[in-house]
């Protein structure tokens, strides 16, 4: 009776289907949870616009005051808005498109920032045109 029993434990597999059907369905359930979330708080919305990848030539004269930033070489910065390239020296943001919207932004162009000081901190900040994101690209100190 023992050998029977213990054969009939090995092969009855009648509560095997229903957990195993319970922990799919919670997977399910935690997986679509997870996928509306991200689109409900736009989690992934600015992931696909990154940063254009530039070098900046920066060029002071001392006696003037003036630091002239230029696009070296690399991406090009196109941009619907004027926000999306600023030059920051010290606490004060310069935008780098003028009135006329100077967009394009490619290798050679430049822009003169005046009343710059020795010792200052200079930043080139690119700025998504969706404004969720932003990267510093170029630096320079004074």
């Amino acid at each position: 009776m023992q050998a029977s029993s213990l054969k009939a434990l090995f092969t009855d597999d009648e509560g095997v289907s229903p957990v195993i059907g319970v922990i799919l369905m919670v997977a399910v359930t935690v997986i679509l949870a997870a996928v509306i979330a991200s689109f409900v708080m736009n989690m992934g919305g600015s992931l696909s616009e990154s940063a254009p990848q530039a070098n900046f030539d920066f060029d002071y004269d001392a006696d003037a005051g003036n630091l002239t930033v230029t696009h070296d070489s690399g991406d090009s910065f196109t941009g619907d808005n004027t926000q999306s390239l600023n030059v920051q020296v010290a606490d004060s943001d310069n935008m780098w498109a003028d009135a006329d919207g100077d967009f394009p932004v490619t290798a050679g162009d430049s822009k003169t920032i005046s009343s710059v000081n020795s010792g200052d901190e200079v930043r080139v900040i690119w700025t998504s045109n969706d404004g969720e994101s932003s990267q510093t690209v170029g630096q320079y100190t004074v």
